[in-house]
């Protein structure tokens, strides 16, 4: 139990700093301030991010304080007193996709086909150089944004997905800006 507890400790708030062939968890943590300052006056006191490490230690990403990981689906994370499953779909999730087998794939292509097939008037879509996407749409008054990064040669991607109702749409530009400080610490 101890060693369980003490594993769960180490990904939440952070053992280490940069593994092989990733970044840095301190490049994450010092976007913390930039990414809460792009939260809006009606929302601050309910979204304030913090630094985690997600995805067995490979990922370090922002996600509300306040917000809890789904009891319903696995790496969700919703408002605190909220549920996808009485049908708020304001939500939030990191992490990462081998798609199979984790070896070397063509990324952009499985990228395209897994994450970006989002339905509504696109926002914004944007090219994060040759490793990355952003894409944002907007559909019946909800927000959604996927970003994605993957790596030549790497086992894996790593994802950033998440859904806004028209009450959190506001929000959208925080949590953009939250996707864009997804870390892989380890591919």
């Amino acid at each position: 139990m101890r060693i369980v507890l003490g594993l769960s400790l180490c990904l939440l708030v952070g053992c280490g700093g940069k593994k092989p062939g990733g970044g840095d968890f301190k490049d994450v943590e010092a976007k913390v301030a930039e990414v809460n300052a792009k939260v809006p006056d009606a929302h601050k006191a309910d979204v304030k991010f913090k630094a985690v490490k997600l995805d067995d230690g490979r990922l370090g990403g922002l996600i509300p304080e306040s917000w809890v990981e789904s009891p319903n689906l696995a790496g969700f994370y919703q408002p605190a007193g909220k549920s996808v499953r009485d049908g708020d779909l304001t939500r939030y999730r990191l992490g990462s996709n081998c798609e199979g087998t984790c070896q070397d794939k063509d990324w952009a292509s499985v990228v395209k086909n897994n994450e970006f097939d989002l339905r509504g008037t696109v926002v914004k879509d944007e090219a994060l150089g040759d490793d990355g996407r952003l894409l944002m749409t907007e559909n019946e008054g909800s927000v959604h944004l996927r970003l994605a990064r993957w790596k030549k040669g790497g086992s894996r991607y790593f994802y950033c997905k998440v859904s806004l109702e028209p009450d959190a749409r506001a929000l959208a530009d925080a949590f953009a800006a939250a996707c864009r400080a997804m870390t892989p610490l380890s591919w």
